[in-house]
């Protein structure tokens, strides 16, 4: 089990639901991870800390609306309803005001789901683990080119090449989300680089990743775990350049992309 399993499927953990093998498996990976076992107490946490606020008497219906009205859901689905009640309540403007922050933030969590760089990750270290082969193996620039002109409907332009020292291993198509991409592999230097190409369009599904780059002036720098991430719109394409290279060479090659003549 991932770090982005463990994080989507916390909740029936913390609350001992699910079957035995799930439990024994996030167990299994919170004990191994230090990342997502400090994550997961920090949702802890939070959950203890919003109970002890909510303590008192049972919530009105009214109460209820007004915090879905503050929270701009039109009806809270059952996952939500149970959690609230805790066997008991909902008392004061206080807690009606935590009771909106955790419903905002279980909502932006289940309707966006995982953000981009986490999903990017996951797929870079599926390959450098050998999880995923690159469906085509190869040292060619332009034959990874034309592999992934052929296998994607959306323009994807040419790979970065030598001049910026990256070597091209091969390449692969998945799906990010639900959306088509390319994902390139290669080195600089001793490092493992990953190169994710999506089509511009599928920005929208990403709404953190948006805010960030127009936050970063049409770029985001990022950690997810140990890797260094950069990512851009670049030539009509959503970019994200990922691995244990120095930052600025991951720019470097972001800014590669793209810049070759087209043959």
């Amino acid at each position: 089990m991932n770090c982005h399993e463990v994080r989507h499927h916390w909740m029936l953990y913390l609350d001992s639901e699910g079957d035995p093998e799930l439990h024994f498996r996030i167990g299994d990976h919170l004990a191994s991870c230090s990342e997502c076992a400090a994550w997961y107490a920090q949702q802890q946490g939070f959950e203890r800390a919003l109970r002890e606020k909510l303590a008192g008497r049972a919530p009105t219906q009214e109460l209820w609306q007004r915090v879905l009205d503050r929270a701009g859901i039109q009806k809270a689905p059952r996952f939500w309803r149970r959690r609230l009640v805790w066997g008991g309540a909902v008392a004061g403007g206080l807690a009606a005001a935590l009771l909106v922050g955790f419903l905002l933030l279980q909502y932006a969590g289940h309707s966006t789901g995982p953000d981009l760089a986490r999903l990017a990750a996951d797929e870079h270290q599926q390959v450098v683990e050998g999880i995923l082969q690159p469906e085509i193996v190869s040292s060619s620039d332009e034959e990874v080119d034309r592999f992934l002109k052929t296998r994607v409907a959306f323009p994807v332009h040419c790979p970065p090449r030598k001049d910026v020292a990256f070597e091209v291993q091969g390449a692969s198509i998945c799906r990010i989300k639900d959306a088509p991409a390319a994902f390139i592999v290669g080195k600089v230097g001793p490092a493992k680089v990953s190169i994710l190409v999506l089509d511009r369009s599928s920005l929208d599904s990403f709404p953190k990743e948006r805010d960030h780059l127009a936050q970063g002036g049409g770029r985001h720098h990022c950690r997810e775990g140990d890797l260094e991430m950069v990512s851009g719109l670049v030539a009509g394409n959503l970019v994200v350049v990922m691995g244990d290279a120095p930052p600025e060479k991951l720019e470097q090659l972001l800014n590669a992309y793209g810049t070759y003549p087209e043959g």
